[in-house]
């Protein structure tokens, strides 16, 4: 026969799960803040606003706030680790953030960790260029 004290309690499952959160973002931090300091590196976005209302989107790497961009309709949400990182959601439809970064690159890789809730147009993107100049 099933004893309950033998089974975890929803409490102490949640501290399990709370702990586990914590512990990766702790990790993702320490290797964020490594990331920043390479100076190979053009521009760091961690999505992460002072408030609600703070409207520029601070660029974090070596290479300062000369890559700051902004931030039009996007709003702050919980991010990934919800109590502890912020991230953007990108709503209503126009929604954006907006960035320069001048120069020639031979090759620009481009990482980011989005969630998409639904794609429901027939194109849908997540990296424009304002122009369609060749370079």
């Amino acid at each position: 026969m099933p004893r309950p004290e033998t089974f975890i309690s929803l409490s102490d499952l949640d501290d399990r799960f709370d702990q586990s959160g914590q512990s990766h973002f702790n990790k993702w931090q320490t290797y964020s803040h490594e990331l920043r300091k390479d100076p190979r590196l053009i521009a760091y976005y961690t999505f992460d606003q002072h408030s609600p209302w703070h409207r520029t989107l601070k660029n974090v790497a070596a290479s300062g706030s000369e890559y700051d961009g902004a931030i039009v309709g996007a709003r702050r949400v919980a991010g990934r680790w919800a109590k502890l990182k912020h991230a953007l959601e990108f709503k209503p439809t126009s929604s954006r953030t907006r960035v320069l970064i001048p120069g020639e690159f031979g090759s620009l890789p481009f990482v980011c960790w989005a969630r998409i809730d639904s794609l429901d147009s027939q194109y849908n993107a997540l990296f424009l260029s304002d122009n369609f100049q060749t370079g």
